[in-house]
C-alpha cells in the first residue's frame, strides 16, 4: 500500500515560505521603528550637544543662553530637566 504525501508536503512548504516572508517583514518593521527611536532619543540630542561644544571651543567666552526651543523653561512650568536637556 502506497501513501502519497506529495500534496501535504506542497502545502507545508507553501506555509513555510509564507511564514518566513511574514517574519522577515516584521523584522524590517521593527528595525525601522528602533532606528527611528534611536535617532530621536539618542543621536539628535548628542548632535546638538556636539554642535554647542564646537561653538564653545571656537569662542570659550561666549555666553550660551537657553531659549524655549533649546531646552529652557517652557511655558513657565517647573518641569523635570534631564542632563541632555540642560546641555542641549
Amino acid at each position: 500500500m502506497r501513501v502519497s504525501i506529495l500534496s501535504k508536503n506542497k502545502v507545508l512548504s507553501i506555509f513555510g515560505v509564507i511564514k518566513t516572508t511574514f517574519i522577515c517583514f516584521l523584522l524590517v518593521l521593527i528595525s525601522l521603528a528602533i532606528s527611528k527611536d534611536a535617532q530621536e532619543l539618542v543621536l539628535s540630542p548628542l548632535e546638538g550637544i556636539m554642535e554647542k561644544l564646537n561653538r564653545m571651543a571656537l569662542d570659550p567666552f561666549q555666553v550660551i543662553f537657553f531659549t524655549d526651543k533649546e531646552g529652557g523653561n517652557k511655558g513657565g512650568k517647573n518641569e523635570e530637566r534631564y542632563e541632555t536637556k540642560v546641555l542641549d
